[in-house]
């Protein structure tokens, strides 16, 4: 099927309008003024650039590198972003794509400093398409989308609705066919009160994927309903783009000389567009619908005339259909030498695609029917130069091909498709695990803060008055003072040993002196202590395995056991295991408690539970809890090391 590629492009600040003499003449003069203040002048000489654009590519470049200079010495951001922009889009478009990539990062970088949300937009717009035609496909929706978001910000439907139609193209020239239509649906739907030229773009592509998906009378429809609004539509590359796709769907009707027309007309309007790249496409159709007509040698005039312009525009995939038409051309005319030659070029290019787009997804197989194909035709191309009796195995070896190739495109897309969402929820889980980083961590560097505050702050306050208050005893002579301060002195030694249990629950010291072992150790001889029954505490693992950020976790995991086992359990003894295998710390702690209904507890989202629950999820491990009313309780954690 015939495809020949069209990116939209419409720009921002070189807007399309003819020349106006007296009006630069009028700039010239108020620029040259004496009394004129420098950032005046320098807008006057950015507006005569922008004027200059459209009749005089030399002009405007040499007022824009005043512009650029100047700026740079007054510091003049603005003016400089929008010089080095206008600068990037002509280097471009005289294929010094390299140097005007970086223009227009250097001009993103200022823009994004001064806040010029509407030049940001206006750059990745241009960044897109610069990409879009050099086939880097991924970059250039990543540059669509944020110029979309950008847009949506600042409340411009129209580059929102180019945005997501140039992401549909991308996707139609990747025969994505189903993402294509639906982006592109959208675009026209939302373009079609009050944006004709973008209507009539968006309408012509799902007309052209309706042909290519061979379903014509639905090409037709959308086709026509551009052409009832042809009137209004005045971009001539939307035009180019119309009256392409129209001739198209007639050659698959079989109407050659009515598609003819619409062909020339197509290369009228990217004429006059200027645009080398829709130029070179409406040769490499013209030539085509010359061919199928019979008219080879205005055929090959047109294709010498896209050869002339391939190396310049350097695109494959359309190198790659114009040698599939000038081959078969030749072919047809007998000259098998020359069709030989072209089909090398073509299937060079196609391996050069193919080995760019997947080099991460081909397989074995699809390497190797690739060079069966290519064998098989250029065997079968060497047979038709002796045996020219034999051609309509051409027809039947093409019509297999076609099936085969279109069964590895489809298989392709899909695996496309798998990878990219598998992608999408890799991305999505680590960006949840991120969160959840952050906020762990942001929680246990604040209760170590706190700790440290409450340990050396208020700690070292509550001991200097106790000393204080012990001194003015020692001197006080009379009893009933001395029985108010002895009472005193007990409040406050009670206070400093609250202020340093409360230090230590929120930043055990053994944790960070000693290590997880030995803070449990801690832990359980608090418990011991304060509690009525029996804790066991048995390991067979080393700190060293442990980050310090699994062991504070682990630490926190056991604490909220003991401190529910404590609170509800009515337990006479707890066991504590912790023990390592095969790069995985396991975590056992049961009591022979009363037990507890799990799902009622979590049904009413106990605090305790879901602290255990987090922590173990954030850790990447597994929970178990054995228990039921009566029957005591069981921990069984998983956390891999």
């Amino acid at each position: 099927m015939r495809h020949v590629l069209f990116i939209l492009v419409f720009t921002q600040t070189m807007n399309i309008y003819a020349q106006d003499i007296r009006k630069i003449d009028s700039l010239k003069a108020l620029i040259s003024l004496p009394d004129r203040d420098d950032t005046l002048k320098i807008m006057g000489e950015l507006e005569i650039a922008h004027l200059f654009y459209q009749t005089n590519r030399d002009s405007s470049l040499f007022y824009n590198e005043k512009v650029r200079d100047k700026s740079k010495k007054i510091n003049y951001s603005r003016a400089l972003a929008r010089a080095l922009t206008n600068i990037a889009l002509i280097k471009i478009e005289r294929s010094q794509k390299t140097e005007g990539e970086s223009l227009l990062k250097e001009s993103l970088e200022i823009s994004k400093q001064i806040n010029d949300p509407e030049l940001e937009l206006h750059i990745y717009a241009n960044l897109a398409i610069l990409h879009h035609y050099s086939t880097d496909y991924d970059i250039a929706v990543d540059y669509y989308l944020q110029s979309a978001d950008i847009a949506k910000k600042i409340d411009d439907q129209y580059n929102v609705i180019r945005a997501y139609l140039n992401i549909g193209d991308v996707f139609r020239q990747n025969e994505i066919f189903d993402e294509a239509v639906k982006h592109l649906f959208q675009a026209s739907e939302a373009s079609q009160m009050s944006y004709p030229n973008l209507y009539g773009y968006s309408t012509a592509q799902i007309a052209d994927i309706f042909r290519d998906e061979n379903e014509l009378d639905s090409a037709a429809k959308y086709i026509g309903s551009v052409f009832e609004k042809i009137d209004q539509i005045t971009s001539p590359q939307v035009l180019t783009q119309a009256y392409s796709v129209r001739a198209n769907i007639l050659e698959e009707q079989g109407n050659y000389q009515e598609a003819h027309p619409d062909h020339l007309k197509s290369l009228t309007y990217a004429e006059q567009l200027g645009q080398a790249f829709s130029i070179a496409g409406c040769y490499c159709l013209l030539g085509n619908n010359a061919s199928n007509r019979g008219a080879f040698v205005e055929a090959s005039q047109y294709f010498e005339k896209y050869a002339e312009l391939s190396d310049d525009i350097n695109n494959q995939y359309l190198d790659q259909e114009c040698l599939r038409y000038w081959s078969r051309m030749e072919e047809t005319r007998g000259n098998f030498k020359k069709s030989n030659e072209l089909l090398y070029q073509y299937f060079a290019i196609k391996d050069s695609i193919f080995s760019a787009e997947n080099r991460n997804i081909l397989t074995d197989l699809a390497t190797k029917y690739e060079a069966a194909e290519k064998d098989a035709e250029i065997a079968k191309q060497q047979l038709r130069i002796n045996q020219r009796t034999i051609q309509r195995n051409w027809f039947i070896t093409g019509v297999l091909t076609l099936m085969l190739l279109s069964w590895f495109l489809f298989y392709r897309t899909r695996k496309n498709k798998r990878l990219a969402r598998t992608e999408i929820e890799n991305l999505e889980k680590q960006q949840k695990l991120l969160s959840l980083d952050y906020m762990v961590q942001g929680q246990e560097q604040e209760r170590k803060r706190i700790a440290q505050e409450l340990h050396d702050g208020l700690g070292g306050l509550l001991a200097s008055t106790k000393l204080q208050i012990h001194q003015v005893q020692q001197e006080t002579l009379e009893n009933t003072s001395k029985d108010v301060l002895e009472a005193a002195e007990k409040m406050i030694n009670h206070a400093h040993t609250e202020v340093r249990r409360i230090a230590h629950d929120m930043m055990p010291g053994a944790l960070v002196d000693l290590g997880l072992a030995d803070a449990i150790e801690d832990l359980i001889e608090q418990v011991r202590k304060q509690q009525h029954f029996k804790v066991n505490f048995s390991k067979a693992i080393e700190d060293a395995e442990l980050s310090e950020m699994q062991s504070l976790h682990i630490y926190r995991i056991i604490q909220e056991i003991l401190n529910n086992t404590i609170k509800h359990a009515q337990a006479s003894q707890l066991d504590i295991a912790i023990t390592a295998e095969n790069q995985v710390l396991k975590l056992n702690v049961a009591d022979d408690g009363v037990g507890f209904d799990y799902q009622s507890a979590t049904g009413k989202g106990g605090m305790g539970l879901r602290s255990i629950t987090s922590r173990v999820n954030y850790l990447d491990g597994r929970l178990h809890i054995d228990a039921l009313p009566g029957r005591g309780t069981q921990y069984l954690i998983d956390i891999p090391l």
